[in-house]
């Protein structure tokens, strides 16, 4: 830790502050001071930054204090490793500082525009705000403003910070997750990742810093929060409308802060039976066991759900009766995303214990889950050749069609009679259309089906005409090759039972082999 020593204004390092020391709040503007030019005189008083740096001193001097910690000059910000430690160490820092001088450079005085200022906006100050227990407000001149104590009212009606927390009187740890989330929901930082790394010190967590990663510093960060505590208030956020129609499938984590924008009063609910198990992360998601009194859409199968909701232990503030929920969506066996995620749910506070695995986040936040009709039984095709295309030409009409994005052909009402692909292939191969045909035979006093399939080649006038006529095979074809004459490519076609998605369905793979070479 580098101070500046107010009797020389050189720089000292020391291991820890033995000494009481000040600590500077403020917002960084253009042409600071940085380590390397604070050590050339000449140069840093030459600097519009550097007048801060002389005041915050000169105040210190005048409270006795010798030593000043401000961020743009006690950091080597050119070694990583130097950077990486002062970030996890800065809550600590402002925390032991004997004062922490908040300077607002937009402000002249207590008027309205005191609760305008940009410092109120930016992600770090937050912390620079909660963790010392002294703060003195000066306005652009250096002119004294007030303390943080006794301006709390203020303040709270500001940041949306408890007025007892802001006192003192409220431990940091003793406030949910989702409610000191909220207080950042409003601040920016310039860099994306610095939103998730300005937190760190507010949830006790440490964590190494990867400038690059972007958002996924948030993900991060809550994966740490997980690790540490039990509020389940952490997947108490809600998405804007406008990103949940974008997104209408997402991960327990939120993207940002600013998701948590209206948890200002969701606190933990203690009480909640049957939430004693604790969450954990997992390579299969957020291992999750919780009460559910709704189940929206039962499954195929038992404790397996398709749509559910699951109460968290969490509740908003003066409401015992009921308990915050949000709904899931299966994705397969026990694993699901959260639905509506711009919605949370009132629920009971008793009901029949679930356990399910739940998606930290999504890599693409608008993954779809498998629909219903998709679950146990579907065509897959696990392989299929790029230069190929595929269309589903039978029934011609209907709700459930070939999906090309997702290679996937869902059992619909089409199991009563069949479906058929038609294969697109090069006009050079055959003057004809390839279809594959599908059917889907109950098994049964069972749920299960077997899957038949054959391909032909048919005029292309009389395709409607083929595909209506054919019969399903008498027997189970494993492959089916299809030659288009010598010295042309040939298709192949395969079929097997397995399981996609944690779900069983009909895998098919297409193959082009090509024609033997000729000696």
């Amino acid at each position: 830790m580098r101070l500046i020593d107010t009797r020389s204004f050189r720089l000292v390092e020391v291991a820890e502050a033995k000494e009481p020391y000040a600590i500077l709040s403020h917002r960084w503007e253009s042409d600071e001071v940085s380590l390397v030019d604070f050590q050339v005189p000449v140069k840093r008083k030459k600097q519009a930054g550097f007048r801060k740096i002389e005041l915050a001193c000169k105040q210190a001097v005048c409270h006795g204090i010798r030593f000043v910690w401000i961020d743009t000059c006690c950091i080597d910000k050119t070694s990583s490793a130097e950077l990486s430690e002062a970030i996890n160490s800065m809550f600590c820092w402002y925390q032991k500082a004997a004062v922490c001088y908040a300077y607002l450079s937009d402000v002249d005085d207590l008027g309205p525009r005191f609760g305008e200022s940009k410092w109120f906006t930016r992600g770090w100050t937050l912390q620079e705000l909660l963790a010392p227990s002294r703060v003195v407000f000066y306005s652009s001149n250096w002119t004294e403003l007030g303390e943080k104590t006794t301006m709390a009212s203020i303040l709270s009606t500001i940041t949306r910070i408890d007025y007892f927390v802001l006192r003192g009187e409220i431990p940091l740890h003793a406030v949910g997750v989702a409610r000191r989330m909220s207080w950042a929901a409003r601040r920016e930082t310039t860099r994306p990742e610095d939103i998730a790394y300005c937190l760190m010190g507010i949830f006790d967590v440490n964590m190494p810093m990867l400038y690059g990663e972007g958002s996924k510093a948030f993900i991060r960060l809550q994966e740490e929060i997980l690790k540490n505590s039990e509020d389940q208030s952490l997947f108490a956020w809600t998405a804007s409308a406008k990103s949940a129609i974008q997104a209408p499938y997402r991960g327990l984590f939120a993207s940002s802060p600013a998701e948590f924008l209206y948890s200002r009063h969701v606190t933990p609910f203690s009480r909640l039976s049957g939430s004693q198990t604790p969450v954990a992360p997992t390579n299969r998601g957020i291992f999750l066991t919780s009460i559910s009194n709704t189940v929206l859409t039962p499954g195929p199968m038992a404790n397996i759900y398709r749509k559910l909701l699951i109460g968290l232990n969490c509740h908003e503030h003066g409401n015992d009766d009921h308990i915050l929920g949000i709904e899931l969506i299966c994705r397969g066996r026990d694993q699901y995303l959260r639905a509506n995620p711009h919605k949370l749910f009132q629920c009971a506070t008793s009901g029949h214990t679930v356990t399910v695995y739940v998606a930290k986040h999504t890599a693409s936040d608008n993954i779809e889950p498998i629909r219903n009709t998709e679950r146990q039984h579907a065509f897959y095709f696990d392989s299929f050749p790029p230069e190929l295309e595929c269309y589903q030409v039978y029934p011609a009409q209907g709700v459930l069609q070939f999906s090309p994005e997702r290679n996937l052909l869902p059992l619909g009402d089409w199991v009563l009679d069949k479906a058929a692909l038609e294969i697109e292939v090069p006009s050079e191969w055959t003057d004809d259309s390839v279809c594959l045909i599908l059917w889907a035979v109950p098994i049964q006093s069972t749920q299960a089906y077997k899957g038949l399939f054959d391909v032909i080649l048919t005029p292309e006038e009389q395709m409607y005409v083929s595909i209506s006529q054919a019969k399903k095979p008498s027997t189970l074809f494993d492959e089916r090759v299809i030659s288009f004459g010598a010295g042309k490519p040939s298709l192949a076609v395969f079929l097997e039972p397995s399981v996609v998605r944690g779900f069983d369905m009909f895998s098919i793979k297409v193959e082009v082999r090509q024609p033997e070479a000729t000696s």
